[in-house]
């Protein structure tokens, strides 16, 4: 089949048809259009520092933008993304865990190139408190926890930061005291002091910068103990700048500097155990196994390095380099291993991360035996939100702090006339972008939304909830024919003012302009009712948002879940458990009767009638780690469909909650359907097919599941001893899928982002190459010299 484009913009069709048993298609089944778009702006932010709790089930990555991003590091899912300020251009995080009057929480620091210290509130997502880190830029933190035996036991921990003057200070976490509070600050040395890391034992830190020392400091007086100089010098002969350090737990100190060496020195006395230069290449990032047997670095060279204590004959202990890996394309700016000292069965990870925005997951056992997992394949996917109105298709997609805002044109005027499976139709007018608006400097768009009538737009951020009105000109021209002033036009692809398109600013109701802590907002379709969801659960419905008077209700079922025995259960397994959102997934239904919430593996589904749950779908038994990835609502509301994170699907009944009987399945088994989807599933559509199918997409592939037809995978439906013959001149696209079965799956080629369907044969596919996303980026892979080029 041949792929043509144009504008970015592809229109393609295959069939969602019916085999009768003798094997003839079904004159009912219909053809749909796919239209694969790639326009939309979307380009992740670069990873500069990760943390791990303290039991290794939660890891924080901080990104370039300021948004931080929390894993769950054994099942490898996303569980919350904090908004975070752009404007202070962050460069360390450490995550604390602590008793304080609210429960136990967890309390995160981000240390700036502006000079502050800010924390991060993670009830409501939003900064709680800014201090001053009275030494210019933070380059990098350290945390430690003071035990019983320390001094100054009032203090809970303490922070050491390496400042851009040349000192090192300390600052003291009290508990129920927001921030932090300067406790000592060293003697400053030559140039910028660039890392700095807590011996695990021992009250002693050590730091490192641009004089090519390292700097062993007693952290009850204040004073240095032992300076140790690296070898060598840069090619303009200056010392060598230390960028990472790592202390073992017998004392060890490992760095890692600009001339990609990796050196490992004895704490005590200074001198020098082994050292490496496979790098060839600056060393960013450094981490250890849990017992401190085995190193790993990484940097400007994206590979990852290994380094194990090897034991001799005559009971001495030497390093030793045993290979590599790389799984990264561009610069690896944080390592972090996640593990629990608690449990001797826990699987320790070590997560890298860096300039190409990617996660990846490594066994710290079995790094050389076991290929990584990566944790996020579409990191920062953007909000995206499709009105599906028959007059005017409007798209509104988020990223960062914009909106952009779309004009779909001509999708429904496709024609399928005389197209078969898998052709492809003349590509139709592409996406007209109509608006570009920017919110306050350093917030960040947490959600987005836009009515079904393509009026009203609404989008969250850190400071509030906002929302315009679309319009048309010719409604809002004064008697002279002058534009009204009230309404800013925006460009459409005529010149006639009498058709261009308008935005106004709506006022909402008292206090919600300025609520926080919102993670959703959706439209209720074919009203202007507006559901507003919080993070600890609370619903909010507006009435109208066109009505600044109109009233808000809320509905706190979802947020009350927490007093339940079963929910109290599950948050006491692991720091992990406790920090799951209220809310994983919220979905409206179309006809706007109910509300459906996932939460910790069921689904609620509440009416928006009596504002109050009437259905509770409980929990199957789902692969481990696995989570609701989406819900959608079918056969007029009164059927739901469920997809998990792992690929595995259901159908329910919303008065009942009960599992349908599918075709071909025992009704006595209620079980979930797996389907052929290799990466994790990102989210579920319903099909313009027929009324009980539906999409599932995951990062790199779209499935078509038909419910009134048996569900079979291709793998189950082959030829000989459930193996499919392999193909080696199988393409990507439509050549590869098995036309006309059900839980077929299409390949894509780009990551994908969001489907939709927009019209009863149309389904919108968006997506984005990673060659156009990675040329936007401002860094640039090392070039190595290969033998014989």
């Amino acid at each position: 089949m041949v792929q043509k484009r144009r504008h970015a913009s592809q229109t393609g069709t295959h069939a969602q048809a019916r085999r009768r048993e003798d094997g003839a298609v079904d004159q009912n089944s219909r053809l749909i259009a796919m239209h694969r778009l790639d326009m939309v702006p979307w380009r992740p932010s670069s990873v500069v520092s990760m943390a791990s709790s303290e039991d290794g089930s939660l890891c924080t990555c901080l990104r370039e933008d300021g948004r931080i991003d929390m894993y769950d590091t054994q099942r490898d899912v996303l569980l919350k993304s904090y908004p975070g300020n752009s404007n202070a251009s962050p460069s360390s995080i450490v995550m604390l865990e602590e008793d304080t009057s609210r429960g136990r929480t967890i309390r995160m620091f981000v240390g700036g190139m502006d000079g502050t210290i800010t924390e991060i509130d993670g009830q409501t997502r939003s900064t709680r408190v800014v201090c001053d880190s009275h030494g210019g830029a933070v380059w990098n933190m350290s945390l430690k926890s003071m035990g019983e035996g320390e001094e100054e036991t009032a203090h809970s921990h303490v922070i050491a930061a390496a400042c851009d003057d040349g000192c090192v200070r300390l600052y003291s976490v009290e508990k129920d005291v927001p921030g932090v509070s300067i406790r000592t600050s060293f003697l400053p040395v030559d140039g910028r002091a660039l890392c700095v890391a807590w011996h695990p034992k021992e009250n002693v830190v050590v730091s490192g910068g641009t004089d090519g020392c390292l700097h062993v400091w007693n952290a009850a007086t204040g004073r240095e103990m032992t300076r140790i100089t690296v070898d060598g010098l840069s090619s303009s002969g200056e010392p060598p700048c230390i960028w990472s350090i790592l202390v073992l737990s017998d004392g060890t100190i490992v760095s890692g500097d600009s001339l990609g060496q990796v050196s490992f020195w004895d704490g005590k006395f200074g001198t020098m155990l082994a050292k490496f230069n496979p790098n060839g290449a600056d060393v960013l990032a450094l981490a250890s196994s849990p017992k401190g047997d085995v190193v790993f670095s990484s940097g400007v060279d994206p590979r990852i390095y290994v380094f194990k204590r090897i034991s001799g004959g005559d009971g001495r202990t030497e390093w030793a380099y045993l290979s590599s890996k790389q799984e990264h394309a561009l610069d690896v700016r944080a390592l972090c291993c996640c593990s629990n000292p608690q449990e001797d069965t826990y699987d320790h990870r070590i997560f890298s991360a860096g300039n190409d925005s990617m996660i990846v997951s490594h066994s710290v056992d079995r790094f050389l035996k076991e290929h990584p997992r990566r944790v996020d394949v579409v990191p920062q996917r953007p909000c995206i939100s499709v009105s599906g109105s028959e007059d005017l298709d409007i798209m509104a997609t988020a990223t960062a702090n914009s909106l952009d805002i779309w004009k779909l044109q001509n999708s429904k005027d496709t024609v399928l006339s005389n197209k078969n499976d898998g052709d492809v139709c003349s590509p139709g007018k592409p996406p007209l972008h109509v608006a570009h608006m920017s919110v306050t400097s350093g917030a960040h768009i947490t959600s987005v939304a836009v009515s079904s009538d393509a009026r009203l737009v609404a989008f969250s951020d850190n400071n509030g909830i906002k929302c315009i009105n679309i319009r048309d000109m010719s409604s809002h021209m004064a008697t002279d024919g002058e534009m009204d002033a009230s309404v800013v036009p925006i460009l459409d692809d005529t010149s006639d003012p009498s058709t261009l398109l308008g935005i106004k600013s709506v006022t909402l109701p008292a206090g919600m302009s300025t609520v926080h802590s919102v993670v959703h907002v959706e439209f209720v379709p074919n009203s202007h009712a507006l559901i507003v969801c919080m993070t600890d659960g609370t619903i909010k419905i507006i009435d109208s948002v066109l009505d600044a008077d109109s009233s808000v209700n809320t509905i706190r079922d979802i947020h009350d879940m927490r007093f339940k025995t079963w929910f109290k259960k599950d948050t006491q397994k692991s720091l992990a458990r406790r920090e799951c959102p209220m809310m994983d997934v919220c979905r409206v239904s179309k006809e706007g009767e109910y509300v459906a919430v996932a939460l910790r593996n069921r689904v609620f589904i509440i009416s928006l009638k009596t504002r109050h749950i009437i259905t509770q779908i409980p929990s199957f038994n789902m692969k481990p780690g696995s989570v609701i990835a989406g819900i959608e609502f079918l056969e007029k509301d009164t059927l739901i469909a469920m997809v998990t994170s792992k690929s595995e699907t259901a159908l329910f009944d919303v008065s009942t909650g009960d599992a349908c009987a599918l075709p071909g399945q025992d009704p006595t088994q209620q079980e979930l359907h797996n389907l052929e989807l290799e990466t994790t599933v990102i989210g579920i559509a319903a099909s313009p097919a027929s009324s009980k199918s539906v999409i599932v997409y995951s990062a790199n592939a779209l499935c078509h599941v038909d419910f009134d037809r048996p569900l079979v995978n291709e793998a189950e439906a082959s030829t000989k001893h459930g193996r499919r013959p392999r193909d080696k001149k199988a393409k990507i696209g439509f050549e590869r899928a098995t036309k006309h079965r059900n839980c077929r799956v299409l390949p894509c080629e780009h990551p994908l982002l969001y489907a939709c369907s927009v019209h009863p044969n149309n389904l919108l596919v968006i997506q984005k190459p990673w060659e156009s996303v990675w040329k936007a980026t401002q860094s640039a892979p090392l070039a190595k010299h290969r033998y014989g080029t």
